[in-house]
């Protein structure tokens, strides 16, 4: 969803895997050439079917001669014949299918480096490898591609992966590391019985399916080695005052963006490290607060609702003193050894192998501590200010509605909103299963009624408890008695 990427990761496409090519022949490319992960994303280049493009009739002849230099195959972005209507296709093709014969060592490109925009998602491929602008879209993708290939197949990769509607691959030498398992022709436009009206949302969903990535096994990404814009001193504030929010690489300009190259070429001269999978960890910190702090932030949650999920957040971390009875709030020492604790605790896959660490680790790991660590203040700083708002109301008798913890919990409650218009999660821009305040629930044991088995959905906090036990309680043989004390385990 954030398209612009500002990265390299060197990856490996394990063996085996299978990749998919739409060609307008049987045969397979004779040097380098793309391929995609899914099915129908290759198909959508191999299909004949009406593609539109927004061109008039005067630019058809500029349209044609620019498809001189571009790929005959995967890449057919603008189509080679026109039907009466305007639109243009090509002949029916061949979508093949290559299975990889070894370990493939790829660079990963990451943002949506394959959208051909001028938005930015090209910046770190166009200001970073291929040394050029193409601010006009003068050079083809395949113009590009295979300067790509001959750069980084002398540092030892086998090709490049990049993003647009689906992730693909461009394999820089056909002739080796990939076999051939079937190159099945396709019907024409006049074969084909539906009329292919949702090819694109076909591609579309097939794709989608990869929103959180293809899977390790079938990329397994090197995240100890990764080499980022984000990592130096580059001016990357946007380009466009209208978009803010589109940060971009371009903006540091060509001479500061090349200094990178030096250092993804050494990344990928060094071995493959795989030491830390950082990716795991960020989505235990997202796992863990996202729906959280999508639900605090809410206009309409309770106070009640809003200290709980404080609480909840919170006490994970704190080591209550004496007297456990007590409403008052941390010390200050007490309360940076929580903040602490709740910073370690999501890193400690991470820091259990951290002698072995890279730079690019230790890069990593700080900004990955500098955002737990905002999100840490945030909550066990509001938590505690609210166990001592509470705990005056107590000692003052003070009623709910004029009370310390109301004004405090306002308070918090804009904290937690500006917190999470900071973060920004991508997380934050899906469609929501349930609208907050509410989850996806089904049965599970002890909890759930027949309803929950037979049609799952969306359940409000208030509905979640034990009165909420039907289902197993009704299938329970003779008359339900009390539970005995659970068993202490030793």
């Amino acid at each position: 969803m954030n398209h612009n990427g500002f990265s390299f990761f060197p990856a490996i496409i394990p063996a085996g895997t299978v990749m998919y090519h739409g060609s307008l022949t049987k045969e397979p490319p004779k040097s380098f050439e793309w391929l995609a992960f899914e099915i129908e994303h290759a198909e959508g280049f191999a299909l004949d079917v009406d593609f539109p493009v927004t061109v008039d009739e005067t630019e058809i002849g500029t349209k044609t001669a620019r498809m001189k230099s571009t790929s005959s195959t995967q890449k057919i972005l603008n189509r080679s014949a026109q039907d009466g209507g305007g639109a243009w296709r090509h002949p029916p093709g061949y979508v093949q299918s290559h299975q990889a014969t070894k370990d493939l060592h790829v660079l990963y490109i990451d943002g949506m480096s394959a959208g051909k925009t001028d938005l930015g998602t090209m910046d770190a491929e166009l200001y970073v490898l291929y040394g050029k602008p193409n601010e006009n879209f003068e050079d083809g993708e395949y113009t590009r591609a295979k300067v790509l290939c001959a750069m980084i197949t002398k540092w030892g990769y086998d090709g490049f992966v990049r993003m647009e509607i689906g992730f693909e691959y461009v394999h820089c030498d056909f002739s080796k590391d990939l076999a051939l398992i079937s190159s099945l022709a396709l019907y024409n436009h006049d074969g084909v019985v539906s009329d292919s009206s949702m090819v694109f949302y076909q591609w579309a969903r097939a794709v989608a399916e990869d929103y959180d990535g293809v899977g390790t096994e079938r990329l397994r990404i090197d995240y100890s080695s990764m080499i980022s814009g984000l990592f130096y001193p580059l001016n990357i504030t946007t380009i466009d005052p209208a978009r803010p929010d589109l940060m971009r690489l371009a903006t540091a300009g060509m001479d500061d963006c090349q200094k990178l190259k030096p250092e993804v070429e050494l990344m990928a001269r060094l071995p493959r490290r795989f030491t830390v999978n950082w990716q795991a960890v960020t989505d235990t910190i997202v796992r863990r607060y996202a729906n959280r702090l999508a639900f605090m932030s809410t206009d309409d949650i309770s106070e009640a609702y809003l200290i709980d999920e404080f609480e909840t957040a919170s006490r994970t971390y704190m080591n209550a003193p004496e007297p456990k009875d007590s409403k008052a709030p941390l010390s200050p020492e007490l309360l940076e050894e929580a903040i602490s604790s709740c910073v370690a605790q999501p890193l400690l896959p991470a820091t259990f192998r951290k002698s072995q660490w890279s730079r690019e680790d230790e890069l990593i790991a700080v900004a990955l501590e500098v955002v737990t660590k905002d999100i840490c203040s945030v909550i066990l700083q509001s938590y505690n200010a609210l166990r001592a708002a509470i705990n005056k109301d107590v000692s003052e008798g003070m009623s709910a509605s004029a009370s310390h913890a109301s004004r405090v919990a306002k308070r918090a409650h804009r904290e937690v909103k500006e917190l999470v218009s900071t973060l920004d999660w991508s997380q934050w821009k899906q469609v929501r299963r349930c609208p907050p305040g509410e989850m996806m629930f089904t049965i599970m044991w002890p909890l759930g009624n027949t309803e929950d088995y037979f049609h799952p959905g969306c359940v409000p906090i208030s509905e979640i408890d034990m009165n909420r036990d039907t289902y197993f309680k009704d299938t329970f043989p003779g008359d339900r008695k009390p539970r005995p004390p659970r068993e202490q385990k030793h």
